[in-house]
Protein backbone atom coordinates (compact mmCIF):
# COMPACT_ATOMS: atom_id res chain seq x y z
CA UNK A 1 0.00 0.00 0.00
CA UNK A 2 1.18 3.20 -0.99
CA UNK A 3 0.64 5.88 1.80
CA UNK A 4 2.55 8.42 -0.52
CA UNK A 5 0.94 12.15 0.60
CA UNK A 6 0.51 13.51 -3.16
CA UNK A 7 -1.68 17.14 -3.96
CA UNK A 8 -3.92 16.36 -6.62
CA UNK A 9 -5.86 18.95 -7.97
CA UNK A 10 -9.36 18.34 -9.90
CA UNK A 11 -10.40 20.11 -12.65
CA UNK A 12 -14.05 19.94 -14.59
CA UNK A 13 -12.27 20.20 -18.05
CA UNK A 14 -13.88 21.10 -21.16
CA UNK A 15 -17.98 19.90 -20.51
CA UNK A 16 -19.26 21.76 -23.51
CA UNK A 17 -19.71 17.78 -25.01
CA UNK A 18 -22.93 17.47 -22.56
CA UNK A 19 -25.87 18.68 -24.84
CA UNK A 20 -28.42 18.29 -21.83
CA UNK A 21 -27.69 19.20 -17.68
CA UNK A 22 -30.82 17.92 -16.37
CA UNK A 23 -30.59 14.27 -17.64
CA UNK A 24 -26.91 13.90 -16.69
CA UNK A 25 -27.96 13.04 -13.05
CA UNK A 26 -27.48 10.59 -11.13
CA UNK A 27 -24.46 9.61 -12.11
CA UNK A 28 -22.52 6.46 -11.46
CA UNK A 29 -19.54 5.80 -9.27
CA UNK A 30 -17.12 4.05 -10.72
CA UNK A 31 -12.91 3.29 -9.66
CA UNK A 32 -10.49 3.72 -12.64
CA UNK A 33 -7.50 1.47 -12.69
CA UNK A 34 -4.53 3.35 -13.86
CA UNK A 35 -2.90 0.79 -15.65
CA UNK A 36 -5.13 0.66 -18.34
CA UNK A 37 -4.57 4.25 -19.56
CA UNK A 38 -1.52 4.13 -21.36
CA UNK A 39 0.63 7.26 -21.41
CA UNK A 40 1.13 7.44 -24.88
CA UNK A 41 -2.83 7.88 -25.30
CA UNK A 42 -3.18 9.70 -22.00
CA UNK A 43 -0.36 12.74 -21.69
CA UNK A 44 0.59 13.22 -18.75
CA UNK A 45 -2.15 10.68 -17.01
CA UNK A 46 -4.87 13.06 -17.65
CA UNK A 47 -7.67 11.08 -18.65
CA UNK A 48 -10.36 13.62 -20.72
CA UNK A 49 -13.66 14.72 -19.80
CA UNK A 50 -16.26 12.82 -22.53
CA UNK A 51 -13.74 9.37 -22.46
CA UNK A 52 -16.00 6.66 -23.11
CA UNK A 53 -15.37 3.85 -20.23
CA UNK A 54 -15.94 -0.02 -19.95
CA UNK A 55 -15.34 -2.34 -16.90
CA UNK A 56 -13.20 -5.34 -16.75
CA UNK A 57 -14.97 -7.93 -15.99
CA UNK A 58 -12.74 -9.90 -13.62
CA UNK A 59 -11.71 -6.90 -11.68
CA UNK A 60 -15.13 -4.50 -11.62
CA UNK A 61 -12.63 -1.60 -12.48
CA UNK A 62 -12.93 1.07 -14.93
CA UNK A 63 -10.99 1.83 -18.20
CA UNK A 64 -11.18 3.25 -21.66
CA UNK A 65 -13.42 1.40 -23.94
CA UNK A 66 -11.89 -0.89 -26.23
CA UNK A 67 -14.06 -2.87 -28.65
CA UNK A 68 -11.75 -5.76 -29.16
CA UNK A 69 -10.15 -5.42 -25.57
CA UNK A 70 -11.94 -9.00 -24.63
CA UNK A 71 -12.19 -7.79 -20.83
CA UNK A 72 -15.54 -6.47 -20.84
CA UNK A 73 -14.10 -3.10 -21.95
CA UNK A 74 -15.42 -4.07 -25.13
CA UNK A 75 -19.05 -2.90 -23.63
CA UNK A 76 -19.54 0.70 -22.90
CA UNK A 77 -20.60 2.04 -19.39
CA UNK A 78 -21.09 5.32 -20.66
CA UNK A 79 -18.80 9.10 -20.10
CA UNK A 80 -16.22 10.02 -18.11
CA UNK A 81 -17.61 13.23 -16.25
CA UNK A 82 -15.04 15.28 -14.86
CA UNK A 83 -11.27 15.44 -16.09
CA UNK A 84 -9.09 12.80 -13.98
CA UNK A 85 -5.36 12.25 -13.67
CA UNK A 86 -4.36 8.64 -13.04
CA UNK A 87 -1.48 6.78 -12.59
CA UNK A 88 0.02 3.67 -12.72
CA UNK A 89 -0.09 1.23 -9.87
CA UNK A 90 -3.09 2.86 -8.56
CA UNK A 91 -7.13 2.96 -8.98
CA UNK A 92 -8.85 6.18 -9.04
CA UNK A 93 -12.89 7.21 -8.13
CA UNK A 94 -14.24 8.70 -10.90
CA UNK A 95 -17.96 9.06 -11.47
CA UNK A 96 -19.66 8.50 -15.43
CA UNK A 97 -22.38 9.98 -17.57
CA UNK A 98 -24.35 6.95 -18.36
CA UNK A 99 -28.02 8.98 -19.74
CA UNK A 100 -28.58 11.92 -21.17
CA UNK A 101 -27.76 14.15 -24.33
CA UNK A 102 -23.91 14.36 -25.51
CA UNK A 103 -23.10 16.92 -28.16
CA UNK A 104 -20.27 14.08 -30.35
CA UNK A 105 -18.32 16.43 -32.38
CA UNK A 106 -17.30 18.38 -28.38
CA UNK A 107 -15.95 14.96 -27.24
CA UNK A 108 -12.41 15.01 -26.62
CA UNK A 109 -10.30 13.70 -29.94
CA UNK A 110 -9.01 10.88 -28.21
CA UNK A 111 -12.69 9.89 -26.05
CA UNK A 112 -13.36 6.49 -28.04
CA UNK A 113 -16.40 6.88 -28.88
CA UNK A 114 -17.14 4.04 -32.19
CA UNK A 115 -19.83 3.53 -34.49
CA UNK A 116 -20.00 0.24 -31.97
CA UNK A 117 -19.97 2.44 -28.55
CA UNK A 118 -22.45 4.78 -30.35
CA UNK A 119 -24.83 1.99 -30.71
CA UNK A 120 -24.43 0.25 -27.80
CA UNK A 121 -24.90 3.33 -25.33
CA UNK A 122 -27.46 4.98 -28.30
CA UNK A 123 -30.24 3.56 -25.53
CA UNK A 124 -29.56 5.29 -22.69
CA UNK A 125 -27.74 8.65 -24.70
CA UNK A 126 -28.67 10.44 -27.28
CA UNK A 127 -26.37 12.05 -29.90
CA UNK A 128 -26.24 15.11 -31.79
Amino acid sequence: MDLTIRTEEWTNGDLSWIAEWDRTYPGRSVTLDGDLFPPETFTDGLVRSGTVLGIVTATGLAGPYAAGAGDGRETPIGHLFHDRTVRPGTNHGAAVIWTGRVFAGNLPANAGLDAGARTALGARILYN
